[in-house]
């Protein structure tokens, strides 16, 4: 997720993702798309990457991938915080939209038509401006936070 866009959907099998997965979904998926909106000689100062604590993002590997990429400041990210990060609103209106085609058509059979119905929502949140106002409304997640003594916020 950007300012500007959600990003790429990318199917993973969760029992086999491990760091080294992770790795070449940085390398293959975010780089190239994170290069194609934003041009390295077009942008003023590091890209600010953000990634919750799971495991696999503190990989060595991973921290060693970032280490080589210094177009992007890995962003240290507070535990059990989903209410600072702004990709879990994004997902709470994915379920929204789900919910509202859920409602008009028949249930979903199979797999094949939950991955489009999917990407059906996913493409619609595309072409909306909520990633610009989720990523502006950060420096006021900060803030809550911290006056609430570090404790959740209304986010």
């Amino acid at each position: 997720m950007s300012n500007a866009v959600p990003g790429e959907i990318v199917q993973i099998t969760p029992p086999n993702f491990n760091s080294r997965e992770y790795l070449n979904l940085l390398e293959d998926v975010m780089l190239p798309s994170v290069t194609a909106l934003y041009p390295i000689e077009e942008i003023d100062g590091p890209i600010v990457f953000v990634q919750d604590n799971c495991p696999l993002h503190r990989a060595n590997i991973i921290e060693d991938w970032f280490a080589d990429h210094p177009q992007f400041q890995l962003l240290r990210w507070p535990a059990r915080s989903p209410d600072l990060n702004p990709i879990e609103n994004l997902w709470r209106g994915m379920v929204r939209e789900w919910h509202t085609i859920a409602q008009e058509e028949a249930y979903v059979r199979t797999v094949e038509l939950l991955r489009e119905n999917f990407l059906n929502v996913w493409n619609r949140l595309r072409r909306t401006d909520i990633c610009q106002n989720l990523v502006g409304s950060m420096k006021r997640r900060m803030q809550e936070c911290i006056d609430n003594n570090g404790y959740y916020t209304k986010y």
